[in-house]
């Protein structure tokens, strides 16, 4: 018996559109946390 063969990637349904202004939103918020504060903790990082 295969239980992996229930969740393949083709059987997702639903779920939010990238070009939707919410879809925008959601990637602009990930890249603003994954690129933006790593940038602002090395610019403004420990001064001596």
């Amino acid at each position: 018996m295969n239980l992996f063969s229930e969740f393949t990637v083709g059987d997702v349904t639903g779920g939010i559109e990238p070009s939707s202004p919410i879809g925008i939103l959601i990637i602009a918020i990930g890249i603003l946390l994954t690129v933006g504060i790593p940038v602002l903790m090395i610019l403004n990082g420990k001064k001596d």
